[in-house]
């Protein structure tokens, strides 16, 4: 909205969300196979690389959807502590 109040055009809006989807989509992948891999080696190798990531994804999006922002904050407070 900044962008395209001060260049004057909204092809920079456009843009802006281009970029930014171009950059978080292969972030949030990597970021699900590295907690796959993890689960994978917390797991003495129980589950494979695949299978770790899907349940951890099912795990994040179960709490998000019932306990909204709040319950992201609790987790990614237990996080930090541990």
């Amino acid at each position: 909205e900044m962008f395209s109040n001060y260049f004057r055009s909204d092809a920079i809006r456009i843009l802006v969300v281009l970029v930014a989807l171009v950059f978080s989509v292969p972030y949030l992948g990597i970021q699900l196979r590295a907690s796959g891999f993890l689960f994978n080696v917390l797991t003495d190798q129980m589950f494979d690389v695949t299978t770790g990531m899907i349940l951890l994804s099912l795990v994040v999006i179960l709490y998000v959807a019932s306990g909204g922002l709040r319950a992201v904050a609790y987790v990614d407070t237990m996080q930090c502590i541990l």
